[in-house]
């Protein structure tokens, strides 16, 4: 055995998921052993075996089957071909990397994974053994992948390896002995790859079989896709907030939370926590129930034990394709007095078990405990106007409410979101830009669109392109700052 292979390090990579039944109802799952108790419960409850679909799989991983059939004895058969009418679905929407001696961080995908783990191999000039593990190993190692250092000719000899191991990844903590050099050059996105598929020149590879590179546009597209889909190391908070009512932060929060769900998967949660009845429920698909914050909170310590992360979805209501889960606000006149700062706390620590990234529509009161402490609980601020007057004055009335209580800093990395109306102001519109650009880091204009004016369901393909694409500018601007 060779001396890298005696001195191997070790990386684990387990997967976070989603389980998804026929309908489209979306359970998330911390663990793969998680995942696989659901499934061997559900396969108990209709008749001893299901058909279960995997994605997200690194896909240049052949020995990987799609489909498997989980038995309510816990065993699991491995499909040789996909089976198209399984009913339900494993979506593997992120990784969490577990590496010896330092902080685990997410990425999202193996591949993304098994680049680090080269990287580290390379930097350490040890051989890394990479164990992933999934639902079918309920936690296990399902295959090992041995990562052997690559060396590069050197006019030199190299400098002694670091005595300490280092994540190898922008996105993880750095350490004190990291050089600013090596954070900034791994902080860089990468460049588009692959031929073009929108636009004329995708016609053209498409019908000519050429292959022409992206464009401008599908270049800066696809670099906000890649920012969208940039691991973060723990749960994320994002607040919408403006004191005026009617100025777009439901609309904001709702077509984020697609966005961010469509591009970067599941296991996104939007939370109406208006301190009167909100409205965020009305523009979101229905469910089979109507229970709100409320009825969570009279459950919460039901939903937060050892295996009750299958009873979430009897709270929330899955938005289908667009990947994300709506938690509405009170429904009843009288019953938003009881949320206070104390049982907001306890509804964000559930959210903050069960999903990745959390999207808060705030209500109007700032003198409201509820809206303190969803600004105290972000880790990026949203501003959300209109380009009208009276919006815009609201909205750095809001800013300077923000500012005397603390939040100047968390506002400086915050962005503003500004929806146009059909009758836009160009000049009030750079005023507004102006002075937000002074408290924030940037600004998004939302074009008007018809398809979200009429303030009923929000239909995300009807939308028009431009609205799409600056939403998609937006989420990018919030996953840069977390």
């Amino acid at each position: 055995m060779s001396e890298n292979h005696q001195n191997q390090l070790t990386m684990k990579v387990a997967p976070q998921a989603n389980i998804i039944d026929r309908h489209g109802t979306s359970i998330p799952a911390r663990t793969a052993s998680d995942a696989h108790k659901v499934l061997v419960q559900t396969a108990s409850l209709q008749g001893g075996s299901i058909m279960v679909k995997q994605q997200g799989y690194k896909a240049s991983e052949p020995a990987l089957g799609n489909t498997i059939i989980i038995h309510a004895d816990r065993s699991v058969v491995e499909e040789v071909e996909d089976v198209p009418s399984a009913e339900w679905t494993v979506n593997y929407h992120s990784w969490i990397v577990t590496v010896p001696g330092q902080s685990s961080y997410l990425v999202p995908s193996i591949e993304t994974a098994l680049n680090d783990a080269q990287l580290l191999a390379n930097s350490q000039n040890r051989a890394v053994a990479v164990h992933v593990a999934d639902i079918k190993t309920h936690g296990g190692s399902e295959f090992e992948e041995l990562v052997e250092p690559v060396r590069q000719p050197q006019a030199a000899p190299a400098a002694p390896p670091a005595p300490e191991i280092k994540a190898a990844r922008a996105d993880a903590p750095a350490g004190p002995d990291e050089s600013a050099a090596i954070r900034f050059s791994r902080a860089k996105q990468p460049a588009p790859t692959g031929p073009a598929q929108i636009g004329v020149r995708g016609v053209m590879n498409r019908s000519l079989f050429t292959k022409l590179g992206p464009g401008q546009r599908e270049q800066q597209l696809r670099s906000w896709r890649n920012a969208i889909q940039r691991g973060l190391d723990s749960h994320k908070t994002i607040s919408e907030m403006n004191i005026k009512g009617g100025v777009g932060k439901t609309t904001t929060t709702f077509l984020l939370a697609a966005t961010i769900g469509r591009i970067r998967g599941g296991n996104v949660v939007a939370w109406d926590n208006n301190e009167n009845q909100g409205n965020l429920a009305e523009r979101a698909a229905t469910a089979n129930h109507d229970r709100t914050v409320i009825d969570l909170l009279d459950n919460i310590d039901e939903v937060r034990s050892p295996g009750g992360a299958e009873r979430l979805v009897n709270y929330v209501r899955p938005q289908g394709e667009n990947k994300f889960h709506v938690l509405s606000s009170a429904n009843k006149a009288g019953n938003h007095a009881r949320i206070d700062r104390d049982t907001f706390g306890d509804a964000h620590a559930a959210l903050r078990e069960f999903y990745h990234l959390t999207l808060i529509d705030t209500g109007n009161a700032t003198n409201a405990s509820t809206w303190e402490a969803t600004a105290d609980a972000a880790d990026i601020l949203v501003i959300v106007t209109t380009n009208k007057e009276d919006g815009a004055r609201k909205a750095f009335a809001t800013i300077d409410d923000l500012i005397s209580k603390g939040h100047k800093d968390k506002l400086a990395n915050g962005i503003a979101i500004i929806n146009q109306p059909s009758n836009a102001n160009a000049e009030r519109l750079q005023r507004i830009i102006d002075g937000m650009k002074a408290h924030v880091r940037d600004c998004v204009v939302i074009p008007f669109d018809p398809a979200l004016d009429d303030g009923d369901e929000i239909v995300y393909e009807a939308l028009n392109t431009k609205t799409k694409e600056a939403y998609m500018n937006a989420a990018a601007l919030i996953i840069d700052g977390l």
